[in-house]
């Protein structure tokens, strides 16, 4: 039995066959969400927002239950977006943190002639975390 997972602003749906289908309420602003291999091959869904990323039991997604909490949790500004890669060949998948960029958002805010400004920005870094329990 195959689905489809859709992420949003501040849910998570999947589609499933028959009309079943899943809505999760998430507490937090999710921006991109993707799936990880953990120890041993365990699957973990990660989610990140503008400032966390966090690692879900997938098992979330059939389920009704709104508010879920994450299995793990990482504060961090610039955690919009996420890249998921074994990058050690270790067999488990390591996330990686890339930064949005405001200041070029700002930049063009000011091309067109309007005045938003969000000085933050930390294009220039990134994190790397690592998945060491399933």
């Amino acid at each position: 039995m195959s689905a489809f997972s859709e992420g949003g602003l501040v849910s998570m749906r999947t589609y499933g066959p028959n009309g079943q289908d899943h809505q999760v309420i998430s507490l937090a602003e999710i921006r991109s969400a993707s799936f990880a291999n953990g120890p041993g091959g365990a699957r973990v869904l990660v989610a990140s927002g503008t400032q966390f990323v966090g690692a879900y039991d997938p098992a979330v997604l059939k389920s009704d239950d709104n508010y879920v909490r994450s299995v793990a949790e990482f504060s961090a500004l610039g955690a919009r977006e996420h890249f998921v890669a074994d990058l050690d060949s270790d067999g488990k998948d390591e996330i990686v943190l890339l930064t949005f960029d405001d200041l070029g958002a700002d930049r063009t805010a000011g091309l067109v002639g309007n005045s938003a400004s969000q000085p933050y920005t930390a294009i220039r870094s990134l994190i790397t975390l690592s998945i060491d329990k399933g």
